[in-house]
């Protein structure tokens, strides 16, 4: 299926690996962002990369005539170049100390080797995971340079630098080397040609591990999916990955893959979107997990769901539906079809891969629906039962949701 053109920001301009951690186009907006081929970033560890302001990862995946896309804050300078031509503050000194040492734990969970410093337009140092350059000497090397002019500074930037030069010493030192960084100075965003001082310096707060508090939005995050929940699971999300690297000849039934859109921006390559929708339906709640379950294909053209098919769908007696009307019906009108599927040909209709065809406990009675998030072509909701909570993955095609995914929310209460 085509995928749907929505708004795009307009283009500025190509920017080549000399202006940039990546190739790509320069898009308008607040704050710039650059879309990238997803082909050339696919070999960056950064695709795992999750919960960091300190590691270059997408913000968010899009679909394009010319292809699937990853978006990534513009990065107009590298960081060396900052240090090297600007009077930097000691506030400044500080935000880069804290960075690299948040960067160098992300960079060490992802078993990065290679990469390089940069600053967002918003003054922010992050660590681009690319290239031939072996980040943790160069951000050693970077920070016993930088000129501090006070003791107490020179001090703490000395031990971030033998932290980074030493993992374990990373691991159990960062807290304590980030108060005294903290102390020596007030973090301040660095100078660039466009930045918003708000956004830029990380919090004064203690660090509570090495991978500390950020708020970056990756598409795909297997590693932190393998911390929350269940290592299948997670697996279960680099599969999903793959449908970027793909050959085309060995995609099956193309002309049913759903290329989906991000609400806020255009549309979000199905596999990109997958991943980021698990990721939320995997996410921790305030309440104890409840079973879900799968999905069906159901005609939603431009109807309400519960028009769609002239179904009504049942009201759950387990707990109240949460989400999107359209998309709660769409979901309850699956679980409904998938109740009463018990052939291959009604699972060809069902399901996007009828081999991955599953079971669907957690309907077999009462359940609610929760949507997690939809993003224009895929949605993911749990299914709530009242032993078992199962986790529904649907995509739409050619105006149906067809069934991508079931399975059961690992590690449950």
């Amino acid at each position: 299926m085509d995928p749907v053109t929505l708004e795009s920001p307009p283009a500025l301009r190509e920017l080549t690996v000399a202006e940039a951690p990546f190739p790509g186009v320069l898009r308008a907006g607040e704050p710039l962002t650059v879309w990238v081929d997803a082909a050339d970033f696919a070999a960056s560890p950064a695709w795992s990369a999750a919960e960091t302001d300190h590691v270059l990862a997408p913000i968010d995946a899009a679909g394009t005539p010319e292809g699937p896309r990853v978006v990534l804050p513009h990065c107009p300078v590298r960081l060396d170049d900052v240090v090297a031509d600007a009077d930097v503050s000691p506030g400044a000194l500080v935000t880069i100390a804290v960075s690299a040492l948040r960067g160098a734990a992300e960079a060490d969970r992802l078993g990065a080797q290679f990469g390089r410093w940069w600053v967002t337009t918003e003054g922010r140092p992050v660590l681009a995971l690319t290239g031939s350059l072996d980040w943790r000497a160069d951000t050693v090397g970077l920070l016993r340079g930088m000129d501090s002019g006070s003791s107490a500074l020179r001090a703490a930037l000395e031990r971030a630098a033998d932290a980074i030069d030493d993992p374990r010493r990373l691991r159990r030192d960062t807290a304590d080397i980030e108060n005294a960084l903290f102390a020596a100075a007030d973090p301040e965003p660095l100078p660039t040609e466009r930045r918003e001082a708000s956004s830029a310096a990380p919090a004064r707060a203690r660090a509570t591990g090495p991978y500390a508090a950020g708020h970056g939005i990756a598409g795909t995050v297997r590693d932190l999916i393998g911390r929350l929940v269940d290592v299948g699971i997670a697996e279960r999300l680099s599969r999903c990955l793959a449908v970027f690297d793909r050959p085309a000849g060995k995609k099956r039934r193309a002309r049913e893959r759903t290329k989906s859109s991000r609400r806020r921006i255009v549309f979000v390559a199905a596999g990109a979107a997958t991943a980021v929708i698990i990721v939320g339906a995997l996410w921790p709640t305030g309440d104890a997990d409840k079973p879900a379950a799968a999905v069906d294909a159901v005609d939603t053209a431009s109807t309400p769901a519960s028009e769609a098919t002239g179904a009504v769908p049942k009201e759950s007696a387990s707990g109240e539906d949460e989400g999107p009307a359209e998309i709660v019906g769409a979901a309850r009108l699956l679980v409904d079809a998938l109740g009463d599927c018990a052939d291959d040909a009604c699972r060809s209709e069902l399901w996007e891969d009828p081999a991955a065809a599953g079971k669907l406990p957690a309907a077999e009675g009462d359940y609610a629906v929760e949507v997690v998030d939809e993003y224009g072509g895929a949605a993911a909701v749990r299914i709530v039962g009242k032993d078992l909570t199962q986790v529904l993955v649907m995509v739409r095609v050619k105006e149906r949701w067809l069934v991508r995914e079931v399975y059961d929310l690992a590690d449950q209460p």
